[in-house]
This record gives structure tokens, C-alpha cells and sequence, in this order.
């Protein structure tokens, strides 16, 4: 079986991102998609990952404004 090309990748991971109402920059992006080595698995529970740090860093930006 091949492994995804990462513009399939690339398109697969601003689904996901868009389904959890997260928004990943072109940078957080490409390094998730290097760094799953064509694996669909690997590549969904990395950008459900960075979409937890990302959502947890603005609860607590929000706390500290209140």
C-alpha cells in the first residue's frame, strides 16, 4: 500500500482542523504532515493534539484576562 502524498496529507489535515474549529498556521501544518511519514493515523492524532494545546493555551489566556 502507498502512503499518502502530502498535499493529500496537507488537504486531509485542514479537514480535520476545520471539523474541530481549529485553525493551524502553514508552518504547524507542514510540520505535522512531515512528521506522521504518510500515516493517516498518526497525521489525525497529531492535529487532534495540536488542536488540545491550542485550545488549552487560549482557556488559559482568557483566564488570565479575566
Amino acid at each position: 500500500m502507498n502512503a499518502a502524498t502530502k498535499t493529500q496529507l496537507k488537504t486531509l489535515a485542514l479537514q480535520l482542523t476545520s471539523d474541530i474549529d481549529v485553525v493551524l498556521n502553514d508552518t504547524e501544518l507542514e510540520s505535522i504532515v512531515v512528521g506522521c511519514n504518510g500515516s493517516i493515523r498518526n497525521l489525525a492524532t497529531n492535529v487532534r493534539r495540536l488542536a488540545r494545546r491550542k485550545a488549552k493555551a487560549a482557556s488559559s489566556q482568557n483566564n488570565k484576562a479575566v
